[in-house]
């Protein structure tokens, strides 16, 4: 008399489910396993519970287990399946969410579509068939958010804590490493800048822009007792003051003073870069090149070399060959006093030319558009992009400049941070609009 035995198509059904419950439990999610000899098409109940706190919703996906030998019609990258219509059709009366999920019992991977999502069509109700890609439809610990947005009313009200994870910021505050050694003060015969220009050219001087004239006296980081400032100002006047003294100022005149001759260096060290300055829009930004090619520059982002195009053509979408406008990568920069450090502070921004020199007539629109679109990942390379200009040593070509540096921005490790993708999901472009047009006089961190 032969003795009990076990269905084997039941074991093979158990590991397929065994597998599904180590999955969501890795999730940090309940599973609730259905009653074997009374199921009529369910296996079982993921109940969604907040990660961080463990607290259960209520909230409950349910699901269907497939545990297969092979697969069918299978490639590198897909196969299929092909549903039972009285499944289907169960699958698709209930008022609660359904996932089936297709497992392989000798590798143990598992893949998952929602049947509600997947079965809308009439074309895919009438086919029963499911189509599987392996990378998109795979079921593994990752897909937690998926689950739980379907599980979960849109008005439910839930709130579930951010899973608790480390992060790294990176500031876009760059700090001042380098002052002018020496500020020189002298009397001067000029009333305005214009005219001391016009001399120096008339004459053939050459000279730099490192110097700030206030009634007819010029303040520079210049030794004006030397040639050739001597031909355009009294060097019998010419004082010679610690840069400190300025620096550490808090009065208001001599801070003004300090914070315009600190803006004519940063003109000047960033000039042999191709970086002009805008004073109308009080940006800076990359030149066109001499053809209106594209410029790429490249720089060390987090973890490897990048690539960056910061001046090139975008040709119009409505008249094949013409170009529309160029682009120039551009920033604002501001002079901050910080725990008395000087802080230069890089806020990223677009510039968009007609010609590559004259502004786009619609480049305030392009300007908000790319604004909508960029996220902290752009934004932080283009921070990158800039530091790698203004923090560049001297080359073979290219000196030292005598006059500014700055450090790379600081880093700022956290126990504690937010999952960006996960909070800007939620939000609508118009929302993100106006994250992104915010109060740009203040520093801001970026993620890494």
């Amino acid at each position: 008399m032969a003795g009990k035995r076990i269905d084997q198509r039941k074991i093979t059904g158990q590991l397929g489910i065994n597998l599904i419950e180590r999955i969501v439990l890795r999730m940090k999610y309940l599973w609730h396993p259905s009653n074997s000899e009374l199921d009529v098409g369910i296996d079982g109940v993921i109940e969604i519970c907040d990660p961080a706190t463990g607290e259960a919703s209520n909230c409950i996906v349910q699901v269907q287990s497939r545990s297969l030998g092979e697969f069918t019609a299978e490639t590198d990258t897909q196969f299929e399946y092909a549903c039972g219509q009285r499944d289907l059709d169960y699958w698709l009366a209930g008022n609660t969410p359904v996932i089936l999920v297709i497992s392989r019992r000798a590798t143990e991977e598992a893949y998952w579509i929602s049947v509600k999502d997947y079965f809308q069509t009439p074309e895919r109700r009438a086919s029963r068939r499911v189509i599987f890609n392996k990378q998109a439809n795979r079921f593994d610990d990752t897909c937690a958010k998926a689950l739980r947005e379907l599980a979960v009313p849109r008005d439910a009200g839930l709130y579930f804590a951010p899973v608790p994870r480390k992060e790294s910021l990176v500031s876009n505050l760059l700090r001042v490493t380098k002052l002018p050694a020496d500020i020189f003060i002298a009397k001067t015969p000029f009333r305005a800048a214009g005219q001391v220009w016009f001399h120096a050219r008339s004459n053939g001087l050459r000279i730099g822009g490192e110097w700030v004239l206030k009634s007819k006296e010029i303040l520079s980081a210049h030794n004006l007792r030397e040639y050739p400032w001597t031909q355009l100002c009294d060097p019998g006047t010419a004082e010679r003051f610690d840069p400190e003294d300025w620096a550490r100022a808090d009065d208001p005149e001599k801070q003004s003073e300090f914070l315009e001759l600190l803006h004519h260096c940063l003109r000047n060290m960033l000039a042999p870069h191709d970086v002009v300055y805008d004073k109308r829009l009080d940006i800076f930004y990359f030149k066109a090149t001499r053809n209106l090619a594209p410029r790429r520059l490249s720089y060390p982002s987090l973890k490897q070399l990048a690539d960056k195009t910061v001046f090139g053509p975008y040709e119009s979408k409505t008249t094949e060959g013409r170009i529309a406008y160029y682009r120039h990568s551009a920033f604002r920069g501001a002079f901050r006093r910080l725990d008395d450090s000087w802080y230069l502070e890089v806020t990223p921004t677009y510039y968009f030319s007609s010609d590559g020199r004259q502004e786009s007539r619609f480049a305030a629109e392009r300007t908000s558009g790319i604004k909508r679109l960029e996220r902290n990942r752009a934004v932080l390379g283009q921070l990158l992009m800039w530091t790698e200009c203004l923090t560049q040593g001297p080359t073979l070509f290219r000196p030292d400049y005598a006059f500014l540096a700055f450090s790379r921005p600081e880093r700022f490790d956290l126990g504690a941070g937010v999952d960006d993708a996960e909070w800007l999901r939620h939000e609508d472009d118009d929302a993100h609009g106006a994250m992104m047009r915010d109060d740009l006089s203040q520093a801001r961190l970026f993620e890494l």
